[in-house]
């Protein structure tokens, strides 16, 4: 430590000269390090936005397999239904549509009722 501060003592620009390059060199260390930074940022995202792309892939495909259920269990609803229309000898095609009409009902009546029951909910939550 005493030869450094003789030559300081000895070179007054000794300082002063090492004070640019100090700042040139911590410059560079914060490029440096704001760079690392932004990669690991990018490499962070990247990995969450490829967990969300697979799960909405999951979703997608779940819901398809379930939009596709839910059909034939309303068709099938829809047909036993109108097997309960046959008493009233209304023919096969009428009572195809009863029996359709009395399924697209029930299905619009829950609808509205889970809109409203969710709407409720909602209004409670944000006012």
């Amino acid at each position: 430590m005493s030869e450094r501060k003789n030559s300081a003592d000895r070179d007054p620009d000794a300082t002063s000269e090492d004070l640019p390059a100090l700042v040139g060199r911590l410059g560079e260390d914060v490029a440096t390090l704001i760079d690392t930074k932004l990669s690991l940022l990018k490499v962070e995202l990247e990995e969450e936005v490829s967990a969300y792309l697979h799960g909405s892939l999951a979703l997608g495909a779940g819901s398809i397999v379930a939009i596709a259920g839910f059909a034939l269990v309303s068709v099938a609803l829809a047909l036993a239904v109108s097997v309960a229309f046959e008493r009233m000898h209304l023919g096969p095609a009428v009572e195809y549509a009863l029996g359709f009409l009395v399924a697209g009902l029930t299905y619009v009546l829950f609808g509205v009722l889970f809109v409203r029951r969710v709407t409720r909910r909602m209004g409670k939550r944000w006012p």
